[in-house]
């Protein structure tokens, strides 16, 4: 399952990471504003998720 988590707040961001990959999600993607999650599906870089994300946490 591939996460996005969308927050202006990098502390929350890391911490909403933390709290996931202990839970035992590995695909997740931490970004800064919906513009920047528009970017990141629209990438070409490899890190990008390449199926889609299946969450958005706001």
């Amino acid at each position: 399952m591939s996460i996005a988590i969308v927050d202006d707040d990098p502390d929350l961001r890391r911490l909403l990471s933390f709290i996931l990959r202990k839970a035992g999600y590995a695909d997740l993607h931490a970004v800064g504003s919906a513009v920047d999650l528009f970017d990141l599906l629209h990438s070409e870089d490899p890190e990008a998720p390449s199926g889609g994300i299946d969450l958005v946490l706001l």
